[in-house]
């Protein structure tokens, strides 16, 4: 969840929990949600909505152990029908992660899916063994002990990333990634790691190559093929009009495009949006909105810059699915 919605994280739960006076931890939380007669429907939103509805209900006077199962069962909700979508749910399932520590979460799966849910004895530590597993299945060996008052007495200074201008591990392409890097003291030796990126030109210590010089780059291909799809003759003069190829317009960019031109309209064309870009969103939106509506919010306040006669921002609502 934590790649696919902030609403299903621990950090999440934790926070919600702070709007409930007397509730000293996330154990009381989930202690108080188990010991509800019945939950409220909070409904399936956003983590900034879920906040807005816990309030409604609050000042409804909605009992606070209702209220807070309600929580756990939006989650689970959330989590079904946004995330998983079609996609079946076995009889049987295995929860992990540091959020089903608690039992209310664990239980709202149940409710929610009529499955058998079993939680492992340390849920938050289950991440953690298996990548200890994996790398002792490729080195072949546990490696030497661990030194209790050398691990205790290490530190990080900084952490910290840029933007790699390099084109030397990309084959010449200039991909622009974003590289993380990390400061320690260990011993009193100080070390700096680095890490992240498409090729492996900061991957200090493994140097292993993640993708070959000028290997296929389907994104680019693709970009190539959507702008190729969209061409028709420009117009010599006509009425600008302003609209992204990002979001809703995603796959139907080229139909868009070539029907304004058509019309004898110029398209000007706000693409994929950078760091520079989400941090205008930020401010623009006013609302800690997630990074996604934030970095729409930024493209679209762009959009207006070179003062376009209109603005093209289609609202979609539903799609026949294409033949064959």
């Amino acid at each position: 969840m934590n790649e696919a919605c902030s609403a299903g994280t621990g950090s999440f739960i934790e926070e919600q929990g702070k709007k409930f006076s007397g509730i000293t931890d996330v154990g009381h939380l989930g202690r108080e949600a188990l010991a509800a007669e019945c939950g409220v429907s909070l409904g399936q939103h956003c983590s900034v909505f879920m906040a807005e509805i816990i309030d409604e209900a609050v000042a409804a006077g909605a009992e606070r152990r209702s209220i807070i199962a309600g929580i756990y069962d939006s989650i689970i909700q959330n989590y079904l029908n946004r995330v998983k979508g079609s996609r079946s749910v076995g009889k049987v399932i295995f929860c992990q992660g540091m959020p089903f520590s608690s039992d209310a979460l664990a239980a709202a799966v149940a409710r929610q899916t009529g499955s058998e849910v079993i939680i492992p004895p340390n849920p938050g530590t289950t991440g953690a063994l298996g990548i200890a597993l994996l790398a002792i299945r490729d080195q072949g060996t546990a490696g030497e002990p661990l030194e209790i008052a050398r691990f205790l007495g290490a530190r990080v200074e900084r952490k910290d990333e840029f933007i790699c201008m390099s084109t030397r591990g990309c084959g010449g392409a200039g991909n622009r990634c974003r590289i993380d890097t990390l400061s320690t003291v260990v011993d009193g030796t100080q070390s700096r790691f680095t890490w992240g990126g498409a090729c492996s030109l900061y991957d200090k210590g493994t140097r292993t190559r993640k993708l070959p010089d000028l290997a296929p780059d389907p994104f680019r291909e693709r970009a190539e093929l959507v702008q190729a799809a969209a061409a028709a003759p420009v117009p010599a003069a006509g009425p600008r009009v302003a609209l992204t190829d990002e979001f809703l317009l995603k796959g139907l960019y080229p139909f868009f495009a070539r029907f304004l031109r058509e019309l004898g309209l110029v398209p000007v064309t706000a693409s994929a949006g950078d760091r520079a870009v989400l941090k205008r969103g930020i401010a623009r939106a006013h609302v800690p909105f997630c990074a996604p509506v934030q970095m729409f919010h930024g493209i679209a306040s762009g959009m207006t810059d070179g003062a376009p006669e209109m603005v093209l921002m289609p609202m979609l609502r539903t799609l026949e699915p294409a033949a064959g």
